[in-house]
């Protein structure tokens, strides 16, 4: 009739596939939002430096336009996001400060940034692992998400 083992294997495939489907696999991201409506920038995550200090890490983080400036462009500068987080060490880990520097077109802003989320481990024997989601307001009413998937720290 039926082979179990057979079946069981088949089980054990759909349950693992459907595992490996359901993984956060999302990219580093900056969204955009003006009123409900989000789009995703064209940045790229270009580095994400930092190191620990005692109860603190000290966290530098850019973001950098996806595609090369061409001569006909009229702008200064590059797309490009800065973001400085210095994290308070603990259970939980907080953002004790933060402070972005976006530069989009022709118009550049800087400010603080909040964080709903925040990853961090280790850094005692070796490398910190870090991520979160950030956010901030520019004073043109354009609200900023910022994603950043845990991730080893590179020495800064």
């Amino acid at each position: 009739m039926f082979n179990i083992k057979l079946i069981l294997i088949r089980i054990f495939l759909v349950v693992l596939s459907l595992f490996i489907g359901c993984q956060n696999s999302k990219q580093p991201s900056v969204e955009r939002f003006v009123g409900n409506s989000g789009t995703i920038l064209p940045l790229r995550l270009n580095a994400v430096t930092g190191y620990r200090y005692g109860y603190n890490a000290d966290i530098h983080i850019s973001f950098i336009r996806k595609e090369p400036i061409s001569p006909t462009d009229k702008i200064n500068t590059p797309d490009s996001l800065k973001l400085h987080v210095v994290l308070e060490i603990g259970v939980p880990t907080r953002l004790a400060t933060g402070t972005y520097q976006l530069f989009i077109g022709k118009d550049s802003f800087r400010g603080t940034i909040s964080s709903p989320y925040i990853y961090f481990t280790g850094g005692q024997g070796g490398l910190p692992g870090f991520g979160g989601t950030f956010q901030f307001q520019t004073v043109k009413g354009e609200s900023y998400k910022v994603y950043i998937p845990p991730r080893e720290l590179e020495r800064g």
